[in-house]
């Protein structure tokens, strides 16, 4: 999608830095305090961070302090901008703003090129007539006034030519004379689809996005400490021109070039805002899950379901369902424990399943087919408890409905078999 530092080199272009050629975060934010762009202080693993290095060694005066997690910078970015390009009052503005520079770019005039060709074709035919010249003087002394001639209509010629192609640029015509807001949807839709691909191809198209993410400290009322928030700009063409270099020229596609036409386009239209342009202010702090699931828990619970029905309803541990619990109750966020317990290290790379998650399917499969939990426990050494979990979580569906409905989960019942029934029945005489 974007030209590499080895395509850029071969065209004799500047590459740019390293970290946008070849980016390794989704997101570099630049500081609100000095205007310059943060460092990550630490830069592997899933705990990278930005500093401001400026703010660590008191230089132009920048007093933004602290580190700021790059997930939580990504994950907040992302959520405003994929909540933002599709509200349908973001997609009416875009489609009216595409729609209003399409019409004006077909009224712009289409004979101003000529008078600069003209120009053109008369210093190239001087430069012609003073080289006939320069064959025939005898006289070395008039040489240096035809050379110096020459070099004045060979700089005029390169200005001319410079001038023809901006004109020639500026009176393009656009591949389509206007949109409707379907295909802005499906261009919006494949952009997203985009933005939540690997880093190397979504960087630079959230780049095109959002512009630079200033990350500065700001005072919030009623809180002793000032909070980090991230500001952008968010602005769909030139996202949507660099989504439109990686498209190849297919007749299904109206607005094929149609985005990298208007990225380019440099005419203005005055007393005229862009209106496919949004300003975002986004708080830089991660919301806990049982801030995330408090809705669906509560319902829940006022419906008369218990803790441990919530917890398996809803795939979750009963200590995110008493956290919400608690904030529900007391307004407050639950202390932080203090028990310094931890679960058990992990390789790094692996994420953490939880057990009744990896034995979800099978118990599912074997207690439909008639087996009963205490012989499934027993086989799989694992708690009752935990196979009923591991139920409830392969039927959440059923689970969290009646959850909500203040009951328990219907479950199959239990089927006897010809071997337990034998081993159930008492010899007789016994």
């Amino acid at each position: 999608m974007e030209q590499s530092a080895e395509e850029q080199k071969h065209r004799h272009e500047r590459p740019g830095r390293r970290v946008d050629v070849y980016p390794t975060v989704l997101v570099r934010p630049v500081c609100g305090g000095c205007g310059k762009p943060m460092a990550l202080s630490r830069s592997t693993g899933k705990y990278r961070s930005f500093v401001c290095l400026n703010a660590i060694h008191g230089g132009h005066g920048c007093r933004n302090k602290g580190n700021k997690s790059a997930r939580i910078i990504d994950e907040a970015v992302l959520k405003a901008v994929s909540a933002q390009i599709l509200d349908e009052g973001f997609i009416t503005d875009l489609t009216a703003e595409v729609n209003i520079r399409l019409a004006e770019a077909a009224r712009r005039p289409r004979d101003t090129e000529r008078k600069l060709e003209q120009e053109i074709t008369s210093r190239l035919r001087q430069v012609s007539r003073l080289t006939e010249r320069l064959e025939k003087v005898e006289d070395a002394g008039g040489l240096d006034t035809i050379f110096n001639k020459v070099a004045e209509l060979n700089h005029q010629l390169e200005a001319k030519r410079a001038e023809l192609r901006e004109e020639q640029r500026r009176n393009r015509r656009p591949p389509v004379t206007s949109v409707k807001e379907k295909d802005v949807v499906l261009a919006l839709t494949q952009l997203r689809e985009v933005l939540l691909a690997d880093v190397e191809r979504a960087a630079p198209v959230l780049q095109a996005l959002v512009g630079d993410v200033v990350v500065e400290s700001k005072k919030i009322e009623g809180r002793k400490r000032p909070e980090m928030v991230a500001k952008f700009t968010i602005d769909g063409i030139p996202a949507l021109a660099a989504l439109d270099r990686g498209k190849g020229a297919g007749a299904d596609d109206p607005t094929v070039g149609m985005w990298e036409f208007l990225n380019t386009d440099r005419w203005t239209m005055l007393g005229k805002a862009p209106r496919g342009r949004r300003d975002v202010v986004v708080p830089l702090h991660r919301t806990p899950k049982y801030e995330l699931m408090l809705p669906q828990i509560v319902e829940m619970a006022e419906a008369g379901s218990g803790i441990d029905l919530i917890s398996r309803a809803l795939g979750i541990g009963a200590e995110v369902v008493r956290d919400a619990l608690y904030l529900h109750r007391t307004g407050k966020r639950p202390p932080g424990r203090i028990d310094g317990r931890r679960r058990r290290p992990r390789k790094p790379g692996q994420p953490f399943v939880p057990r009744y998650k990896r034995l979800a399917a099978e118990v599912d499969r074997r207690r439909k087919a008639g087996e009963g939990f205490d012989r499934l426990a027993r086989e799989m050494r694992v708690s009752r408890g935990t196979v009923l979990r591991a139920y409830d979580f392969a039927n959440r569906d059923e689970a969290a409905a009646a959850a909500r409905e203040g009951h328990k989960p219907f479950r199959p019942a239990y089927k006897w078999s010809d071997e337990s029934r034998t081993a159930k029945r008492k010899p007789r005489g016994a």
